[in-house]
């Protein structure tokens, strides 16, 4: 008498040779009919398939990885440059076109012409002082090219007036390198126009405390700016900290920090440009009752240190050699390279061992051949460009 574990497993055993059985004649039928085959090779596919699956997912997974790094690169290069771009852009602007267009706006009161030989060309203060030499700007106030350039203008034609009236001295200035003017006077009013119309002495210290004012914040402006900029510039600041909020894939205080070196050495410094004296030339006038004549007319040297703190007076800012050199090398682009660590896969290859990376070329261009539109052409056109 067998126990029922016993009857069990009888049961069990020959309900699986059965089962057997009959699945493999089912397989020796299939394997004989158009469906068989058909699902035979299906079923052997079936591994391969799920392999492509998997390598198409881990390959979409690398490529979007280097996707944002690649986007993550690109973004801080372009931001790295801005700074730079936007220093550049506003120091030509308060060389030239600033001052030109304060002192076109404001330095409107007319002169009365006085009947001394000449035409009567209705001349402003503006006038007066421009075709002195006191500033850049444009030879007819009112010229709407000067006024309101065209995007596609490469060049802002603003320069100090070539009149006979203005010192001599300023077109040695519109150079790279201009020397310094030191202690000697520099004349700031046409003496034809204080001859020809009536500039009297009361109108020559209202319009020279306005110049001098303009010239002064001009000079604030610049300092301000230089400083913001030689502490943002440094080290690569810019481009470690959008690297990192782009990615968020490494340490704050280590992230992009091999693509930063690409911008060591890249410093730009400009120079300031004072005058410490100046020649005023206005019109003499000889009163003879209730009546005043003007009899011709008269200068004066007036050291800037008795209106300015410090007895220096900013006219422009200008590259120094190395800066020119530097935005050459800008000009032409450099070259960022950004290593970065690869997700893991299912198949377990180490992808680090390829030493994966990010490329890309940034550039800070203005239309001038040589890259200088600071000074003497004056031209607020810099912008940083991307290459692949």
């Amino acid at each position: 008498m067998k126990s029922w574990p016993e009857y069990f497993f009888i049961w069990w055993g020959a309900y699986l040779v059965n089962f057997f059985s009959k699945t493999l004649k089912m397989f020796r039928a299939a394997a004989y009919s158009r469906r068989g085959q058909f699902l035979l090779p299906s079923v052997l596919l079936v591994p391969i398939v799920l392999l492509v699956i998997y390598l198409i997912y881990e390959t979409a997974k690398l490529s979007r990885e280097k996707i944002r790094q690649q986007f993550a690169v690109d973004a801080a290069a372009f931001v790295e440059l801005q700074p730079a771009a936007t220093y550049l852009n506003a120091s030509a602007y308060i060389n030239a076109a600033f001052p030109y267009r304060v002192f076109r706006d404001n330095m409107n009161t007319p002169l009365k012409f006085s009947n001394r030989g000449g035409q009567d060309e209705r001349l402003t203060v503006y006038d007066w002082f421009y075709r002195g030499g006191a500033f850049p700007g444009s030879v007819d106030r009112n010229d709407e090219n000067a006024w309101n350039p065209k995007d596609t203008d490469l060049e802002w034609n603003l320069k100090y007036s070539a009149d006979p009236d203005a010192d001599p001295v300023r077109s040695r200035w519109e150079v790279e390198s201009p020397q310094s003017a030191g202690s000697a006077p520099v004349t700031l009013m046409s003496k034809t126009v204080a001859d020809h119309y009536e500039a009297d002495e009361t109108l020559l210290y209202d319009s020279l405390w306005f110049y001098v004012t303009v010239y002064g914040l001009f000079g604030d402006i610049f300092d301000k700016q230089g400083a913001i900029y030689n502490k943002i510039s440094t080290g690569g600041m810019f481009f470690k900290k959008s690297y990192y909020l782009n990615t968020g894939t490494c340490n704050e205080d280590e992230c992009g920090r091999e693509g930063a070196q690409a911008f060591s050495g890249l410093s730009i410094k400009l120079t300031p440009f004072y005058i410490r004296t100046m020649k005023l030339v206005y019109s003499d006038f000889f009163y003879g009752g209730s009546q005043r004549y003007q009899t011709g007319t008269q200068s004066l040297s007036m050291p800037v240190e008795k209106l300015v703190t410090g007895g220096n007076l900013f006219q422009f800012a200008y590259l120094d050699s190395g800066s020119r050199r530097t935005l050459g090398k800008l000009k032409s682009g450099i070259e960022v390279t950004q290593p970065f660590t690869p997700p893991d896969n299912y198949f377990n290859v180490d992808l680090r061992g390829y030493t994966p990376h990010v490329h890309a070329t940034v550039s800070l261009e203005c239309p001038a051949a040589s890259n200088n539109c600071v000074w003497p052409k004056a031209t607020s056109k810099y912008q940083v460009r991307m290459e692949p």
